[in-house]
């Protein structure tokens, strides 16, 4: 079977440094066309995935044959599902223990930003903070890693008590 031009490219510059800037827009495109066809993302997820290897190519010259790029496709997707459980139990953590981005810095001992990027779902925080997290909230690693259905407020209907007796 015969290559494209972007096959071609991408297995001969696979280990290159020197990835010309044409070069490097071919692959893209290639890797734009490839997601577009061969995915059901939603456009927020293609936005994602396509701002990482944007910046993989442009930044670190790496190229991706196509079964790495499905890999790294599910691994970006991953790590943004990751990132927005533990910004959503920060917040609801925050909100229930009445601390602000800058409190919880605070008591961290780490920079505002670090901590408003793991509340906003930027970045997500290396092991040994993730323990320092849980320790100051009280609750496990897994409590702040796992998603969680809020049954706090879900009182189950036993049956019907009239307001008053009938005369």
């Amino acid at each position: 079977m015969k290559k494209t031009k972007a096959e071609e490219l991408l297995e001969n510059r696979k280990n290159s440094n020197n990835i010309s800037s044409n070069d490097k827009s071919v692959i893209y495109k290639n890797y734009l066309t490839y997601i577009n066809k061969n995915s059901k993302l939603k456009e927020n997820e293609k936005d994602v995935i396509f701002n990482y290897l944007r910046n993989m190519l442009m930044h670190s010259n790496k190229v991706l044959l196509m079964d790495e790029l499905d890999n790294c496709i599910h691994t970006v997707l991953q790590a943004t599902k990751e990132k927005e459980i533990l910004s959503k139990n920060l917040k609801l953590l925050m909100e229930y223990r009445k601390l602000n981005v800058t409190d919880l810095a605070n008591k961290l001992d780490l920079p505002y930003s670090t901590v408003n990027d793991w509340v906003n779902g930027v970045s997500y925080p290396r092991v040994d903070k993730l323990n320092r997290l849980a320790n100051v909230f009280g609750v496990t690693k897994k409590d702040l890693t796992e998603p969680h259905e809020n049954n706090r407020n879900k009182i189950p209907v036993l049956g019907n008590i009239p307001a008053r007796y009938p005369y």
